[in-house]
């Protein structure tokens, strides 16, 4: 009990540095952690998402591997974090059908179609039909907040949720200021709300400047810790565009989609990008049987219209269709 527990404070005292954005803080106490307990799965767990985090996928693929037969989020993680959703699809497959107990099924499950919809894939995957109540369930049927998902959300994946919801109203909600920029959500929540607070501040600049200055302060402190996220660059690329500075925006998608580079072709979000830049589609394999996805029809993401991330915000989006059960199913 007493290493277990020193154990724990030692990675709660990582946890509140990266929330803060102290990245250079919480790697030197995660290093004195990893040195002391190298033994410990999710410590070297631990590692791998940090370094992930702050863009040092060398680094962050080395602790993936090396825990891998103990814990396979980490590799599945670098795999969707890059866009390569088959290949990730295909190892999730693997594990849930592995002997032995397999604690991290359920997780992987809902992580790779929280990835799927930040990834804007339209109609839901069939495989997410069987995501755990709770966030990810509800941001694919449009963030409701009259659901039973509420109930098993902590406090945080309710406040997502209820940002989400209020943007996909059209309504400009401005949360009370708050210093965390890192959470404990999901993979790839984790800088989420944050996102969410800047669209909320560029969807109020309809009344001025001073929208488009707290915009361009919640990012900036964002991409101080995520310099390499391409949902970041993304959304920092949309406060560019509000300020006029086009070619600054452009930059920062170059650099998103060089971080997609090696991405499923057809993911909606890639294509669009690839679009808006010119830069050519890649081409589907031939002998792939996997039907081809196809962009939402509504906002998806950070509830700004379609190609979300790509463009200044619009007022008046419209909410994300809920699903029904005799819609047209795809699945990459």
């Amino acid at each position: 009990e007493g290493p277990m527990r020193a154990t724990r404070w030692q990675r709660a005292r990582v946890e509140l540095r990266l929330a803060l954005g102290r990245a250079d803080e919480a790697r030197a106490l995660l290093e004195e952690l990893v040195a002391a307990r190298p033994d410990v799965p999710l410590v070297l767990s631990r590692a791998a998402d940090f370094y992930a985090t702050i863009a040092e996928r060398e680094r962050a693929s080395e602790w993936a591997r090396a825990v891998a037969i103990h814990d396979p989020r980490p590799a599945v993680r670098l795999l969707l974090d890059a866009g390569r959703l088959r290949e990730a699809g295909i190892h999730i497959d693997r594990y849930g059908l592995a002997p032995g107990p397999r604690p991290f099924q359920q997780q992987l499950l809902d992580m790779w179609c929280g990835y799927a919809y930040r990834f804007e894939i339209e109609p839901p995957p069939p495989r997410c039909s069987a995501v755990s109540p709770g966030l990810v369930h509800n941001l694919w049927i449009g963030a409701r907040t009259d659901l039973g998902d509420q109930r098993v959300m902590s406090a945080l994946e309710r406040e997502i949720v209820n940002q989400q919801a209020a943007l996909n109203r059209g309504e400009c909600r401005i949360r009370a200021p708050n210093e965390a920029l890192y959470t404990h959500a999901l993979p790839p929540f984790q800088t989420y709300l944050r996102q969410l607070d800047v669209s909320s501040a560029l969807c109020s600049s309809d009344s001025g400047a001073q929208g488009i200055e707290a915009a361009r302060l919640l990012v900036d402190e964002l991409a101080s810790l995520t310099p390499a996220d391409p949902w970041v660059l993304l959304i920092d690329a949309t406060v560019d565009e509000a300020q006029g500075q086009s070619e600054a925006a452009n930059d920062k998608r170059r650099r998103a989609a060089d971080r997609w580079r090696d991405a499923d072709p057809d993911l909606p979000l890639v294509v669009a990008l690839r679009e808006l830049l010119g830069e050519p589609a890649s081409a589907l394999s031939t002998e792939s049987q996997v039907p081809t996805m196809t962009p939402a029809d509504g906002p998806i993401g950070l509830a700004l219209p379609a190609k979300s991330r790509l463009a200044p915000p619009k007022p008046g989006p419209k909410p994300r269709p809920k699903p029904g059960p005799d819609a047209p199913q795809g699945e990459p």
